[in-house]
């Protein structure tokens, strides 16, 4: 049975998913900064960089986003109907207002990657106002393709493009078309508040923790524990929808991580260096550009052949990094350097098992193969930061070369604290004043919540320090 612990009553809420007993799943949402991903702008066109064959749009999210011409109504249309393709600025024009999507979110330099031709997601397809085409997931045989298909071309539109889920199998070609017709209503209102807004304008905020959840709930069955009563509620309507899946209010003052045994989880996946169970080790270091996985033989020597033990410590390798890749939320291009195998057989086993291990990553995964140098290429679809980029940041004492716990991470961190302490009237912090700013929040709205709901006095010292910290001093 599956388990997501859901550490909810903060503002900040992080959960992690259990399967078997291990961790297979961290994830964090934060009231302000979270993933953009899916949600809808109203947006204006910047700039148009023809050498892109791309468009720059302010979303009013700081950085302007990327639009490029294949993403585009016109050009899907093209695509679909084998016209030609429209080049960027035949497509959209500067200073026009543009109903925009986020696919991927903003990371390092770059801001988030958007698309004109609108996805909505129901529970048995998804639905594009302007997407032309019908296919259906790879997963279903091809007679339910068939059939699944079939019947969304019966009532779609032609303008309209439907995407079926693999949740369709099965389900009646009635419960197919009112999701068709209810989509189709949201797509119209969106349109209508979209010609009133102006531009930037964040139009559809997508609830990204009650997203995942539902994509979590739709394989096996499993537990979902809550230590915060009113969102226990909120998600047992939820779970009502997917059978083998229940919703408990954990109570108890203590971290709920804590009484769960998973507290160690959020440091263990910032580790550099991740030990695998025979003594071996990975060392991941990721940049901008890519991730880069090393495996060290370290304390393992093995009872056989320097070939068998090679091959034993890079099995074990493989099933840990596609773990690692899917637990730290790691994207783009990965470089794993295998302890050099001198036979074809062998790196063709070690291949199939990271294939293998991919097969729990609901992420889209492609294995390129051994390069001449005998590193395995792999590029993971990239949506949301990783967990490392979320929860850090450069570390400003080394120049960047490391990284430290951002402002906004330690807040939350001391927040949590404060909860977890037994009903003190006063404690005082000393810290940078980064940080202060974060737990305190606009206005001082945020402790000011905090002080009223837990009843207790917060008393900060502001002290100047290259990197981000806090300590708590005194607790009364």
């Amino acid at each position: 049975m599956d388990e997501i612990i859901i550490q909810a009553k903060t503002r900040e809420k992080r959960w992690v998913s259990r399967s078997g007993g291990t961790v297979s799943g961290l994830r964090v949402y934060r009231p302000v900064g979270d993933s953009l991903t899916g949600n809808i702008y109203i947006g204006r066109v910047v700039r148009i960089h023809k050498g892109l064959d791309a468009a720059f749009v302010d979303i009013g999210e700081g950085k302007n986003g990327y639009l490029h011409a294949k993403d585009c109504p016109d050009n899907v249309r093209a695509f679909h109907g084998g016209d030609d393709a429209l080049s960027i600025n035949q497509a959209v024009h500067e200073g026009e207002k543009l109903l925009v999507q986020v696919t991927k979110d903003p990371t390092g330099t770059k801001g988030a990657k958007l698309s004109a031709v609108i996805e909505l997601k129901g529970e048995y397809l998804v639905y594009m106002p302007h997407g032309v085409y019908v296919a259906a997931s790879k997963k279903l045989d091809e007679k339910e393709r068939s059939h699944v298909k079939a019947v969304a071309h019966r009532w779609k539109l032609p303008e309209e493009g439907i995407v079926l889920r693999t949740s369709s199998a099965g389900i009646p070609g009635e419960a197919i078309k009112e999701e068709i017709v209810r989509l189709r209503g949201k797509a119209e209102d969106l349109q209508r508040r979209a010609l009133k807004g102006k531009a930037p304008f964040l139009l559809e905020n997508q609830d990204a923790l009650k997203d995942d959840l539902k994509e979590q709930m739709k394989k096996g069955e499993g537990r979902i524990l809550v230590d915060d009563y009113d969102f226990s509620n909120e998600l047992q309507s939820l779970a009502a929808h997917h059978e083998g899946w229940s919703v408990e209010f954990d109570q108890g003052r203590d971290d709920i991580f804590s009484r769960h045994g998973v507290d160690g989880a959020w440091d263990r996946a910032l580790k550099k260096v991740v030990w695998l169970k025979n003594g071996a080790y990975l060392v991941i270091e990721t940049t901008e550009a890519m991730t880069v996985v090393d495996v060290n033989s370290g304390k393992f020597t093995g009872r056989a052949t320097l070939e068998q033990t090679t091959l034993e410590t890079n099995l074990l390798a493989a099933e840990e990094t596609a773990h690692q890749l899917a637990l730290r939320n790691i994207g783009g291009m990965i470089l794993i350097d295998f302890i050099g195998m001198k036979t074809e057989s062998d790196r063709q086993q070690v291949e199939e098992a990271f294939r293998t291990a991919l097969g729990a990553d609901r992420q889209r995964t492609t294995v390129e193969g051994f390069t001449n140098l005998g590193i395995l290429e792999v590029t993971r679809k990239r949506v949301r930061q990783a967990l490392e980029e979320y929860l850090t940041e450069s570390c400003h004492a080394c120049g960047g070369t490391g990284r430290t716990e951002s402002p906004n991470s330690l807040a939350f961190k001391l927040e949590r604290e404060i909860w977890d302490m037994d009903h003190p009237a006063r404690v005082s912090v000393e810290g940078t004043p980064d940080v202060r700013s974060a737990f305190s929040g606009p206005g001082g709205r945020h402790i000011d919540r905090l002080e009223a709901r837990l009843g207790v006095k917060v008393d900060w010292l502001e002290t100047p320090a290259v990197n981000p910290f806090y300590r708590i001093t005194k607790i009364q």
